[in-house]
């Protein structure tokens, strides 16, 4: 129950986030999971606070933890793990392909995963692990990665 409700507390580093999902969803995932064992029947467990406490680290170091093993360090999608995704990793280094996508979209993507945006559902959604700040902080990693904006029309001032 405690690994699929969240790992982070379980195994402290894991590279795997929270999966935002109803409490019922939850239990009902953790009861098909224990099955197994005899007379299983889990308690149901109290939701734990939204949201992770911010850190200090960088967006190079937070790509480096929960991204570099599918889209690469240089985020040329050629990580570690992207030879077992049935679709390639999005190649963040490509500036053509990331001078289209909006700063917006991307923190969109990181936050709720693939599947929400027409991406592979193998994109983990991390809205419920990271804060605010260091998804943009992967954003403004993934623009380093490229060398490019966003299009001109989604910045800040219409990209004036």
């Amino acid at each position: 129950r405690a690994i699929v409700e969240d790992p982070q507390r379980v195994i402290p580093g894991i590279a795997m986030p929270k999966s935002v999902m109803a409490v019922a969803v939850r239990d009902l995932v953790v009861r098909f999971l224990s099955s197994g064992a005899k007379g299983a029947d889990p308690a149901p467990m109290t939701a734990p606070s939204p949201g992770a406490a911010p850190t200090s680290a960088t967006g190079a170091a937070l790509y480096a933890k929960w991204c570099a093993t599918c889209h690469g360090s240089a985020g040329d999608g050629d990580g570690p793990d992207a030879r077992y995704q049935p679709v390639r990793p999005a190649r963040h280094s490509d500036a053509a392909q990331m001078s289209k996508r909006p700063d917006d979209s991307l923190f969109d993507v990181i936050a709720t995963g693939g599947v929400a945006w027409g991406r592979s559902a193998r994109m983990p959604a991390f809205g419920a692990t990271l804060p605010n700040a260091e998804i943009r902080a992967l954003v403004a990693q993934i623009r380093t990665l490229c060398k490019c904006q966003g299009p001109g029309w989604s910045r800040h001032g219409g990209g004036k």
